[in-house]
């Protein structure tokens, strides 16, 4: 109850209910003598009816009691808000008076609920056919509650949990993956009721995304990974979907050793080593140049490369070896060579 300078009280006390949620409230309202008071719903004025709003005080408020009876309460006539006033207690004097606003909550059942497929009620003992690995949409309506009614599926005796699946896996999409180059955007799509909440992981750790939505534009190796799609609702948790996101990028040569000018012993043994990052795993290639200009690679004097391993051994070095050796990796997107 609230009570300040120009308002009067107002109580909505709900006392008592029938069959059918319908129940008896008062409103009990206070206000000086020699007034008229009047009550609104809605911002519009109600009238006084005998068996349905009736003044608690049977003398009328004359007596400064204006408290309501609400008779057979309905969800639609009198469910919101009621507010009570009173006139001025003489025209030259500015004493109207009008309480806050107090919410008359009506509560009732659900109707029965029914199940719509495509739009149509589906009967009691009525199936529901679709073909098999198609997408299908079965709406559960329970009409009229207040508070809504809280809806739950069953599969035979069990709960229905949110069932997940990823939409944007085309298997010929993640394959063309290149860094750089290619976007990829996933939706995690999440049947279940109530409205499930989705998640994505990577490697097994949740990652932020854009609801459902996974954005990766543009891709890049550091998105390679296993990713997961979930989704919980009150009623459990659905089974992570996973796919393997595999990002192609160039080979890119990280380490040769030794990286300087190389005197060896005649005769003697040199080991030179290559090694490349890329995706998919680079090949490697050994080149001779017996003029040691990087300006162009030149295979050996029988056409055929030194060495196609990350390691080249060169036995007995002769003079013959002198020269520049260089590393080339490769793979199906691109080369690098040092």
């Amino acid at each position: 109850m609230y009570k300040g300078p120009n308002t009067l009280p107002l109580v909505i006390d709900p006392t008592g209910t029938t069959l059918g949620g319908r129940f008896t409230a008062d409103s009990m309202c206070t206000a000086p003598k020699r007034t008229l008071a009047r009550f609104l719903f809605a911002v519009i004025p109600v009238g006084i009816y005998r068996g349905k709003y009736e003044w608690a005080n049977e003398n009328s408020p004359v007596g400064g009691d204006c408290s309501l009876w609400v008779r057979a309460a309905t969800l639609q006539l009198d469910d919101g808000q009621w507010q009570c006033q009173v006139t001025a207690s003489n025209y030259d004097v500015q004493d109207a008076l009008s309480s806050p606003p107090a919410a008359l909550a009506v509560r009732v059942p659900p109707q029965s609920p029914r199940i719509l497929f495509n739009g149509s009620h589906v009967m009691p003992g009525q199936n529901i056919t679709v073909p098999a690995g198609s997408r299908a949409t079965v709406v559960c309506e329970a009409r009229y509650g207040n508070p809504p009614a809280y809806i739950e599926w069953y599969l035979g005796k069990r709960n229905v949990a949110p069932v997940v699946s990823i939409n944007g896996a085309d298997p010929s999409v993640l394959a063309s993956l290149e860094e750089g180059s290619s976007a990829l955007t996933l939706e995690c799509r999440a049947d279940g009721n109530p409205k499930p909440y989705v998640w994505w992981t990577r490697n097994g750790q949740v990652i932020a995304t854009n609801g459902p939505k996974l954005i990766l534009a543009p891709v890049s190796r550091n998105h390679t990974g296993i990713y997961g799609c979930q989704a919980r609702n009150s009623l459990g948790t659905s089974d992570s979907v996973k796919i393997e996101i595999d990002i192609k990028y160039p080979p890119r040569v990280t380490w040769v050793d030794p990286d300087t000018v190389v005197e060896a012993n005649l005769f003697s043994q040199v080991t030179l080593e290559c090694k490349a990052d890329g995706n998919p795993a680079p090949s490697y290639q050994w080149y001779h140049n017996p003029s040691g200009s990087p300006a162009q690679l030149a295979a050996p004097a029988d056409g055929y490369p030194l060495s196609t391993t990350p390691q080249l051994q060169l036995q007995n070095v002769s003079y013959s070896q002198h020269g520049r050796y260089t590393c080339v990796a490769a793979n199906q997107i691109g080369t690098e060579e040092r």
